[in-house]
């Protein structure tokens, strides 16, 4: 058995506005490709992403969060895309 090194972060700033929270969002991980771990998942890539969205509060339990991301995957295919998400979230 080896060892491995891998590791991943974010950093994140965002801003409360009224009911509107707009944010940014830097992603990167940096995932040992000799681990088997990672190496037998799809998913298992390193990568760099960048994100901007906004939430928006409905009322004090529910909300509306649309993002924009762009990814570059680094390691096994070197791939770009662009995904735009959705979320409605319920709070209790």
């Amino acid at each position: 058995m080896g060892t491995g090194t891998s590791w991943a972060g974010f950093v994140q700033v965002a801003r409360t506005i009224d009911n509107f929270t707009p944010y940014v969002r830097l992603e990167k991980a940096d995932l040992d490709q000799m681990d088997n771990y990672f190496n037998q998942q799809a998913s298992g890539q390193s990568y760099r992403k960048g994100a901007a969205g906004v939430k928006y509060d409905l009322n004090l339990k529910a909300a509306i969060k649309v993002e924009l991301s762009h990814t570059n995957l680094v390691d096994r295919t070197l791939e770009n895309y662009n995904e735009i998400r959705t979320q409605y979230a319920i709070r209790f």
